[in-house]
């Protein structure tokens, strides 16, 4: 599992082989679910 924290966007993206897990913190204090599926590849998060 990895997970890779993007601080000028505030997302997190969780990631294993088979799934990825996309969290936006919106106004630096609320989590907001934007993506839960297919494993997305390192780096397409956050740009």
């Amino acid at each position: 599992m990895e997970i890779t924290y993007h601080q000028d966007q505030q997302i997190i993206h969780i990631r294993n082989q088979k799934i990825s897990y996309v969290i936006e913190i919106v106004d630096g204090k609320y989590p907001m679910h934007r993506y839960f599926g297919k494993s997305i590849r390192k780096g397409a998060v956050g740009k």
